[in-house]
């Protein structure tokens, strides 16, 4: 009898020990608002080589080398890869035609097409 009131004592006050060591629980906060998060967000795409416009220079070698190599004519597809992305510019955003140097990788990627299709001695069978 006096062992299981010994090991109750030591239990409860081992319970209580520890509860005291407990960290306290966190307490609610008052909700406070954030400010509004502004960003300034235009249609302007950046300058220079960005995705933009290295998307524009895929576009225009990609068509310059399908047409190109299918018509069998490297002209015809540095013509057709450049005349895409006019189409697309003239159709899209036509007060901004010439903006962020759009034609000018696309020229530049069909001109890269160009050459590897010269490289690649596509041309008319004779």
């Amino acid at each position: 009898m006096k062992l299981a009131l010994a090991l109750a004592l030591l239990v409860s006050s081992l319970s209580t020990a520890c509860l005291a060591q407990w960290p306290a629980t966190p307490q609610p906060q008052p909700t406070v608002t954030k400010p509004p998060v502004v960003t300034v967000r235009s249609n302007d795409y950046a300058a220079g080589f960005s995705f933009d416009n290295q998307l524009y220079a895929l576009q225009g070698g990609g068509v310059a080398i399908i047409v190109g190599t299918l018509t069998y004519r490297p002209w015809a597809g540095l013509a057709a890869g450049v005349g895409s992305c006019a189409l697309y510019r003239a159709i899209h955003n036509p007060q901004h035609f010439f903006a962020s140097n759009r034609m000018e990788f696309c020229a530049a990627g069909s001109l890269v097409s160009y050459g590897v299709m010269k490289l690649m001695h596509v041309r008319r069978p004779q």
